[in-house]
């Protein structure tokens, strides 16, 4: 899809400490390739080459885990970019409250509507807590920019360059960012 539309010869190599059949599928169905063995971000094999990215993934890591991630990146001079949405600000851990009240709101438009769905989201009101009580988590475990700021600064070393920031488009929530780089 890349080479198609921008000529990048660039390959997408999907993979998750626990595989998912049903993801992989679609993912193949896109394009993109998805290992199906199991690869832990702590623990990357040798034979997974290339930039490295996680997508509102550094927050599942302990402090000390995220800058395991980020010093193997680095050590091994490949590029890594990470990209969290969720934030650790009085106004987002707030929004969280809302959480319950939307999951109510939007269970009939998710696909399929399965009786077990209805039962754990509005007999047995189970499914707005946990995604309530998992988007608080995520929120109050986010890493905040200047954290992050000291993590790569930690790491300074020649030949590898790393730049912490937020993405700001109107209207739009911040996105924090951690991008590293070999410089040779």
């Amino acid at each position: 899809m890349l080479a198609e539309k921008h000529g990048i010869d660039a390959r997408v190599v999907l993979t998750d400490k626990f595989p998912n059949a049903q993801a992989a599928e679609r993912a193949r169905a896109e394009g993109a390739q998805y290992l199906e063995r199991s690869v832990d971000a702590l623990q990357v094999p040798a034979d997974l080459r290339g930039m490295r990215t996680l997508f509102n993934a550094l927050h599942h890591f302990r402090p000390d885990e995220a800058r395991a991630v980020l010093e193997d990146a680095q050590a091994r001079g490949v590029p890594f970019a990470a990209f969290e949405t969720v934030r650790r600000t009085p106004p987002a851990i707030l929004s969280m409250l809302l959480v319950p009240l939307l999951v109510l709101l939007f269970t009939p438009m998710v696909k399929p509507l399965t009786p077990l769905r209805l039962l754990l989201t509005y007999v047995v009101p189970v499914a707005p807590l946990i995604i309530f009580w998992d988007g608080l988590v995520s929120a109050l475990r986010t890493h905040q920019p200047d954290e992050l700021r000291r993590m790569t600064e930690a790491l300074a070393r020649e030949g590898y360059t790393w730049e912490v920031g937020e993405a700001k488009a109107p209207g739009k929530a911040a996105i924090t960012y951690v991008l590293g780089r070999p410089t040779r």
